[in-house]
């Protein structure tokens, strides 16, 4: 009885996942949890439901620091964080604005919790 109930509850998860298109809960929380906002492309306004963002470039941090940020991250967060990679250029009157052509590869990190967002700094920055 219980492999027939562990069976069911497998079948259900593939199923959700499945049905929302997305590999983990993880992710199906990122895409449907209403902090993050799609449809822009300010990328300032992306996350409206997060209070801190830091902004990396690509040059001043490179591939493998990403990985490192985010088993730092991973560590040392309590709260709710998000790391995304966007393709964006900068403007004056916007900031980072996304751009299939823009001129840098920006990692952005938001943050809810102010105290994380001035450790990462610190520690990235």
């Amino acid at each position: 009885m219980r492999r027939i109930r562990a069976l069911l509850r497998l079948i259900r998860r593939e199923y959700f996942l499945w049905r929302y298109d997305v590999l983990s809960y993880e992710d199906y929380e990122r895409l449907h949890s209403g902090r993050v906002n799609y449809k822009t492309s300010v990328i300032n306004d992306y996350y409206p439901g997060y209070n801190h963002i830091a902004f990396l470039t690509y040059q001043n941090t490179g591939w493998q620091n990403l990985f490192e940020m985010r088993s730092w991250c991973i560590a040392n967060c309590k709260e709710r964080y998000l790391i995304s990679w966007h393709r964006a250029s900068w403007t004056e009157c916007s900031g980072w604005v996304e751009s299939h052509f823009g001129d840098h590869d920006v990692f952005s990190v938001a943050f809810m919790n102010e105290i994380e967002y001035g450790l990462f700094l610190l520690r990235w920055s």
